[in-house]
């Protein structure tokens, strides 16, 4: 995901659904940066706690900083930034409506990217999620199938054009 979303020197980056910090870690070995995650569950928060402190030479050599944040990211307002890159809740073991979820969080993603700004994620309900990206004026830039052991859905880059 870090290496469709591409690296801007020093933009703000957010992790809506962090879960372990997986993104933010990728992230961070692509340059310097200011990394939010925020997660709802705490237990997640904790794995990445743990995965960003035994990646802290990744960090200091990238000129990296990260902040993690229990949020629920359908009405958390991180400011704005420059790049949402995010794998959302999806399989079996998590029980959750994962595009009712990602639905009700795109306007609030959508007021958080900065003119230029991107989103890259996966989405494995495209025809319900697309039409609410460009209602909210996001233009997708790249579209990949993929499956991921079972999980079928879409990587996904928009972009938020203008003002």
């Amino acid at each position: 995901l870090a290496f469709v979303a591409g690296a801007h020197p020093n933009e703000r980056v957010w992790d809506p659904f962090c879960g372990s910090g997986a993104e933010l870690v990728e992230r961070a070995r692509l340059g310097p940066c200011t990394l939010l995650g925020t997660d709802v569950d705490e237990t997640a928060l904790a794995a990445a706690r743990a995965n960003l402190a035994a990646a802290h030479a990744v960090f200091t050599a990238a000129g990296a900083t990260a902040t993690l944040a229990i949020a629920d990211a359908r009405t958390h307002a991180p400011g704005p930034v420059d790049l949402i890159l995010t794998n959302p809740p999806l399989g079996s073991r998590v029980q959750v409506d994962a595009a009712a979820l990602l639905t009700a969080a795109l306007p609030g993603f959508a007021r958080a990217l900065a003119p230029g700004g991107r989103l890259v994620w996966i989405t494995p309900a495209a025809k319900k999620t697309t039409p609410v990206a460009e209602q909210l004026g996001l233009v997708r830039t790249r579209d990949v199938a993929i499956d991921l052991g079972g999980v079928r859905g879409r990587l996904e880059r928009w972009e938020r054009l203008g003002p």
